[in-house]
């Protein structure tokens, strides 16, 4: 599963953005991701954002649709797919902004994941994806909602946990660009 998945590694200075609209289809992508990615620009625009994800529309795009797009939560972390078919871990950012006629749109901004959080969340993903695997995407989404309660954590908190950092150091690191 994910333990065995070799990546690619961001450089800490790296940084991409993207746009989703308010279903979460792509539509913009900057030349940088593009470039890192190998993804033509054709290839994404309105395009589900899972399209993106390494493993797809699993229960890991269940999670980051209920806490991001659709609750209040600002970080997320991945496993994204490059056009190759490689993959690499990334720290996701999201900020939800008003767009015309009442609608909303996504800020999507990314980041290298440290390779230490890399080793702590591909054991909870392995977890995770084996329980979908064997009994379904509902079990192991509700698997993951009980391993933040035994945690005492939201998943806002769970990611802070994971890169033992909190806000405003995310901010200043998302601030770091080439």
């Amino acid at each position: 599963m994910v333990q065995s998945v070799q990546c690619d590694q961001l450089n800490a200075l790296d940084y991409f953005k993207l746009r989703l609209d308010n279903k979460g289809r792509i539509i913009f992508v900057d030349d940088a991701y593009l470039e890192f990615t190998g993804y033509d620009i054709a290839d994404l625009i309105l395009e589900p954002f899972h399209k993106l994800m390494f493993l797809g529309d699993n229960v890991f795009f269940r999670i980051f649709t209920k806490n991001v797009l659709e609750g209040e939560a600002r970080y997320f972390v991945a496993l994204m797919r490059k056009n190759n078919g490689r993959c690499f871990w990334a720290l996701l950012k999201s900020t939800k902004y008003e767009h015309s006629g009442g609608t909303y749109r996504y800020l999507i901004e990314i980041k290298m994941l440290p390779i230490v959080s890399v080793e702590k969340i591909k054991n909870i993903a392995d977890s995770v994806l084996k329980i979908e695997e064997e009994v379904g995407i509902d079990y192991a989404e509700k698997y993951f909602e009980g391993f933040l309660e035994d945690k005492g954590v939201n998943f806002t908190d769970f990611v802070f946990q994971l890169l033992e950092t909190g806000p405003k150091q995310l901010e200043k690191y998302f601030k770091l660009k080439k």
